[in-house]
């Protein structure tokens, strides 16, 4: 069965102030982004910056808290390994303009499985004994599972969300049934010394990468017939 990617996000999570504030060096590294700086209230009442870096399906939004690394995927031609490189890209920009470092990393992303006629919903109505349990089976199917992993040297939370629900084509506007394969991986809140460095994005997108695959696989491998 064939999976889709729409969007995927690297995350970062630390103290990002200092960078935050250097508004000119950022857009000058940044040249070939479209950018729209607004403002946001930090929880100590005090305003930050937010700056949002477009360039076609590639985006940066940089807060004082938080930098995202986003990426859309337009055609079938467009693949993780572009993800993978528009992170590389981005970090080296970044450390560019200021060295950071995180204290927490994640990886997010929106996938979607063919779900026509209801037919990948019937099979988890009986993979997951759902009619045997309540009775009848689902209409509609929701799956939220949460497994502590070991990547690289750290643990983190490996979640899946599994949705049925609808994409409509950007072109034709043609709506398509679909079960969404949500990935949510990130490390867990319990460390919060400052140690993800961007040199080594790189290395954590491809780590983080391999265990949304994984999960995927392992669902499908489930449901098959």
């Amino acid at each position: 069965m064939k999976q889709n990617i729409i969007k995927s996000t690297f995350s970062l999570f630390g103290n990002f102030s200092k960078i935050n504030t250097r508004e000119a060096d950022l857009k000058k590294v940044f040249a070939d982004y479209k950018v729209q700086v607004s403002q946001e209230t930090l929880q100590n009442g005090m305003p930050a910056k937010v700056y949002h870096f477009v360039n076609e399906n590639r985006a940066v939004i940089i807060r004082a808290f938080r930098i995202d690394f986003d990426f859309g995927y337009p055609t079938d031609e467009v693949t993780t390994a572009d993800f993978q490189a528009h992170c590389d890209n981005v970090s080296k920009l970044l450390m560019s303009v200021d060295s950071i470092k995180a204290n927490r990393i994640a990886y997010n992303s929106i996938e979607f499985i063919d779900n026509a006629e209801g037919h990948t919903v019937a099979r988890c109505n009986e993979v997951f004994n759902i009619t045997k349990a309540f009775g009848q089976p689902a209409k509609e199917f929701n799956l939220r599972v949460n497994h502590i992993k070991h990547i690289g040297n750290e643990d983190f939370n490996s979640v899946l969300v599994v949705q049925d629900g609808a994409v409509t084509h950007n072109v034709t506007k043609e709506q398509r049934q679909v079960v969404f394969l949500n990935k949510d991986i990130n490390t867990l809140i319990t460390n919060t010394e400052p140690r993800f460095t961007l040199n080594k994005v790189d290395s954590y997108v491809g780590d983080l990468l391999l265990e949304a695959e994984d999960r995927t696989k392992i669902f499908l491998e489930a449901i098959a017939e």
